[in-house]
């Protein structure tokens, strides 16, 4: 009977609203943006290849300009553009059209045995050197 007095005068309208705002807002910050993380922002990429036992050979191509800003923040330092130039073996940090082209040029062999999360991690082959 009281509840119904409320409803009827529209005072339980607007807690209800906020309840169920906040439920809702907890919840997609709870369970929906962690898993999406991964996918928009460098900060777990970055925190896994933190204790890298080479970070001088980490590299980005062809990375939009958001991801380049990200693991410059979360790494403290500007990552270098990979260059086929380099003769080296690294880890480069790209899109699915940048291993297409790394691919191309023969420094990656196979496929990778990862979910496209927003970057691939493609291991670079070294150039043989001619004998």
């Amino acid at each position: 009977m009281i509840a119904a007095s409320f409803y009827r005068s529209g005072q339980l309208v607007i807690p209800l609203c906020i309840l169920f705002v906040t439920v809702g807002l907890e919840t997609a910050n709870l369970r929906l943006v962690p898993q999406l993380d991964r996918f928009y922002s460098a900060r777990p990429h970055a925190e896994l290849m933190h204790n890298d036992l080479r970070p001088d050979r980490i590299f980005t191509y062809q990375l939009p300009r958001s991801w380049d800003y990200g693991f410059a923040f979360y790494f403290r330092r500007q990552l270098p553009e990979w260059s086929p130039r380099d003769s080296d073996a690294a880890l480069v940090l790209t899109t699915p059209a940048g291993l297409r082209e790394i691919s191309k040029l023969d420094r990656f062999r196979g496929s990778l045995y990862e979910n496209y999360e927003g970057i691939l991690y493609v291991p670079v082959m070294r150039v043989a050197s001619p004998r």
